[in-house]
C-alpha cells in the first residue's frame, strides 16, 4: 500500500506570524523570515540557550522539545492511546540513540561526541518526572 501524498497546508506558520495572525511559533527551527536581516521577527528570549541552562538548573527540568496533544474526545474514547503514545515515542527515542551512537555510519560531524555524551542516561520519563 503506498503512502497517501501528504497536503500542502495553504499558508505556512511564517505567513501567518509574518502577519499577525498567530502570535508566536515553537519550533525546532527559525522561521525563515527571522533569518533576513531586516526581520521584525524576534525570539522569546534573546539568549535561549542561557535561558533552558537556567531554567535546568533551578528546576532540574530539561526544557520542552516536543509537544504531543490528545483531543479530550479521543482521549475519552480511548483511554489506552496515551500510553501507547507514549510508548511509541520512547521506542522511537531508543531507536533514534542507538543510530546517534552508532560511530560508524556518524550522523553528525562531531568526532567525540560518543566520548562525551551519555546517551544511556536518557530518559523522558524517569529524569523529567517531576513535570
Amino acid at each position: 500500500m503506498l503512502p497517501t501524498p501528504r497536503q500542502q497546508p495553504e499558508r505556512s506558520l511564517a505567513d501567518l506570524l509574518c502577519k499577525g495572525e498567530i502570535d508566536a511559533v515553537f519550533s525546532a527551527r527559525p522561521p525563515e523570515p527571522f533569518l533576513k536581516a531586516n526581520s521584525s521577527l524576534r525570539r522569546l528570549f534573546r539568549d535561549s540557550q542561557d535561558e533552558e541552562l537556567s531554567y535546568w538548573r533551578r528546576t532540574g527540568i530539561f526544557p520542552i522539545m516536543h509537544v504531543v496533544v490528545l483531543k479530550r474526545s479521543v482521549w475519552e474514547s480511548h483511554p489506552w492511546i496515551a500510553m501507547n503514545l507514549m510508548q511509541a515515542f520512547e521506542k522511537a527515542k531508543t531507536s533514534s540513540l542507538q543510530r546517534l551512537s552508532d560511530i560508524t555510519a556518524s550522523a553528525i560531524p562531531l568526532p567525540w561526541i560518543v566520548d562525551r555524551t551519555n546517551l544511556s542516561d536518557v530518559s523522558v520519563c524517569e529524569t523529567n518526572r517531576g513535570t
